[in-house]
C-alpha cells in the first residue's frame, strides 16, 4: 500500500513538473492624454499612453487606433506620427482613441495570433473655430 501511495505521489509530482507555464497576455495599455472627454486644440494634439508589457519579457508593439465613430478604426503604426494617419482631424469634432498591444514571437519578427490586449476607449473633442462678429 505504501508503495502505491509513493508511486501515485511520484506520478503527480512528475506531471506537475512537466506542465508548461501559461503564457500571459501583455498588460493592458493605459491611456494618458488626451484625457477622456477633454477638449483639445488641434495645434497641440498629442497622444500619450503607457503601452502594454509582456509579463514573460517578450517584445510587445503598441499601436494607436483612432476613430470618428468608434466603429471604423484607423491604425497609427508603432512609432508613427499622427499626420501619417489616414484620418484627417477637423475642428469641432468628437474622436475616439485606444491602444492595442501585440505580443511577438521569440525572434520579435511575427505577431503571435491571439496575443493582443486592448486599452479602454477614450474620446475627446477638438476645439470649434471661434468667430467674432463686430457690430458697430
Amino acid at each position: 500500500m505504501k508503495q502505491h501511495v509513493f508511486l501515485i505521489a511520484l506520478l503527480l509530482v512528475t506531471l506537475w513538473a512537466c506542465e508548461k507555464d501559461e503564457n500571459k497576455l501583455p498588460t493592458e495599455p493605459v491611456l494618458l492624454s488626451p484625457a477622456n472627454g477633454s477638449v483639445v486644440d488641434l495645434s497641440k494634439l498629442e497622444f500619450d499612453f503607457s503601452g502594454g508589457i509582456d509579463p514573460e519579457g517578450a517584445y510587445v508593439a503598441n499601436n494607436l487606433m483612432v476613430s470618428e465613430d468608434s466603429m471604423a478604426w484607423y491604425e497609427i503604426k508603432n512609432h508613427a506620427k499622427v499626420f501619417d494617419c489616414e484620418l484627417e482631424f477637423r475642428e469641432g469634432q468628437k474622436y475616439y482613441w485606444k491602444v492595442q498591444s501585440f505580443e511577438y514571437d521569440e525572434s520579435a519578427t511575427q505577431v503571435i495570433a491571439g496575443r493582443m490586449t486592448e486599452s479602454k476607449v477614450f474620446h475627446f473633442y477638438t476645439n470649434a473655430p471661434i468667430w467674432i462678429v463686430l457690430k458697430g
